[in-house]
């Protein structure tokens, strides 16, 4: 339905005349909205008080706009004919209906202290500022959503309570998700402060993985072996994981190599340094191989993160960036992501345990839990060979765990983008080669020769499969 309106005003000026029927010729032509102004529509000969109370009973007129400079305002309150006339018919509407919203007061002018001209029975009202060229602008959207019932932020149905409330044992990582979500309004938005916000986030998610770690650990029954409280604190990850994974993903939008220096490297380092031991732990403490479980998949998922951007600058200064050898020897560094690579004796313990052996049991994990909405597990495979790769070429070790899966999907993008793209040179500006062709050559040769040396499960099905995936033809 079409808005219809009826202004009210001063006839201040000549000047605030000709502003008045600007806005009101606008919001016609650009708004989509009937005005009733008297410049339009009272005539010569036509009585004014009976075409203000026509207005007032006219069910037709959806709103007035009451323009209020001071010399609306002055009259107004001293009843002064014209405006004096509209303010008594207005003000007793008002005062009749405590919650009307029919009048909307739009304030065109302020007083030298900064306080808006309005009449004595508006000042308590919500009003729309037109006091300069300036908030008309910045305001004129949300008077033409007011008149015509559409606002740009619409309040959300109340849903149903949360879950968790009536859950006795889990984790749902508040005070991290709370945290994060501050940080990504920073972000978003330039504020001060964000490196407090991004200390926050790291603060309340080990916080947070400690208590959870406890909370289980009590829920425990004392019958419940290794491998089922092994499983148990894998499970508790998985929300917190998510988290981390969406807090990288927007840093990386925003400035990938930042994310790298501010955000990566700070998480990967809190979570290798966490401690190996958590309070209330049995003696048989599984909580050091379930975080570095933790840290190795977040591996996968920050290089993940960065060639969804197609950071290629970041993936270089991830690769390059020194990181502890062991939690034992913080002060022994050494360049690139070797450290975080993990075998896990519980997945290996825990396999023996299932009817269904696996190759890879720790990815086969990843692959069950990887519940992310936009990095799912074939990114994952993907990472991993970008890093296992990149280890390859400097002579680092580096087991990937997930090459058996790389012959059930599709190929790698980012390799494929990386041979044929404008910038077919990307993978050689990462790793430091020569070109695309030598990065080819050198880790073809060099994998060969591991594979033949090493055995490695991974390959026995999936050799070529897996350099047919990177684009590595032979």
């Amino acid at each position: 339905m079409q808005p219809k309106v009826f202004i009210s005003y001063s006839w201040t000026s000549p000047a605030y005349q000709e502003e008045v029927m600007t806005i009101a010729d606008r919001l016609m032509e650009e708004g989509g909205i009937d005005v009733v102004i008297d410049d339009y529509d009272l005539k010569e000969g036509q009585d004014v008080n009976v075409f203000m109370e026509r207005l007032k009973h006219d069910e037709s007129l959806h709103f007035c706009l009451i323009l209020s400079d001071s010399a609306y305002a002055r009259k107004a309150n001293e009843r002064k004919k014209g405006v004096g006339t509209e303010a008594q018919i207005i003000s007793k509407e008002i005062y009749d209906s405590v919650d009307q919203t029919r009048f909307v007061p739009v304030v065109m002018e302020n007083e030298d202290q900064g306080k808006p001209c309005l009449p004595t029975f508006l000042q308590s009202r919500k009003f729309i500022d037109f006091s300069s060229p300036e908030k008309r602008n910045q305001n004129w959207e949300r008077l033409v959503r007011l008149l015509h019932g559409k606002p740009a932020r619409v309040k959300p149905t109340v849903g149903s309570a949360p879950t968790f409330l009536d859950e006795k044992v889990g984790f749902h990582f508040v005070a991290t998700r709370t945290a994060i979500a501050a940080l990504r309004v920073g972000l978003m938005e330039g504020k001060p402060g964000v490196a407090v916000l991004r200390d926050d986030v790291l603060d309340s998610f080990v916080s947070e993985i400690a208590e959870a770690v406890n909370q289980v650990t009590a829920n425990d029954s004392s019958s419940e072996d290794t491998i089922q409280r092994w499983e148990s604190l894998l499970r508790l990850q998985v929300p917190a994981r998510d988290l981390l994974v969406d807090w990288m993903l927007v840093e990386a939008k925003i400035d990938s190599e930042r994310a790298v220096v501010k955000c990566i490297t700070p998480l990967l380092e809190r979570l290798f340094m966490s401690p190996a031991r958590c309070e209330g732990l049995p003696k048989d403490n599984v909580f050091d191989d379930a975080m570095a479980c933790l840290t190795y998949e977040l591996t996968l998922y920050a290089v993940a993160c960065l060639t969804e951007v197609d950071g290629v600058a970041a993936l270089k200064l991830l690769f390059e960036h020194p990181f502890p050898k062991r939690r034992e020897y913080p002060d022994q560094m050494c360049a690139g992501l070797v450290g975080f690579c993990h075998y896990s004796k519980m997945a290996a313990t825990w396999n023996e345990q299932q009817k269904k052996k696996w190759i890879s049991p720790l990815s086969q994990l990843f692959k069950e839990r990887a519940t992310h909405g936009r990095i799912g597990f074939h990114k994952l495979v993907e990472a991993e060979a970008l890093v296992f790769l990149y280890n390859v070429l400097m002579e680092g070790r580096w087991y990937p765990n997930s090459a058996v899966y790389a012959a059930r999907g599709p190929s790698f993008a980012w390799f494929i983008k990386a041979k044929a793209g404008r910038t077919p040179d990307r993978l050689a500006f990462v790793t430091g080669k020569n070109d695309w062709s030598s990065v080819k050559e050198e880790f073809v040769q060099k994998l060969g020769s591991l594979v033949r040396s090493s055995n490695w499960a991974v390959f026995e099905w999936g050799y070529e499969e897996y350099l047919s995936s990177m684009g590595f033809d032979r």
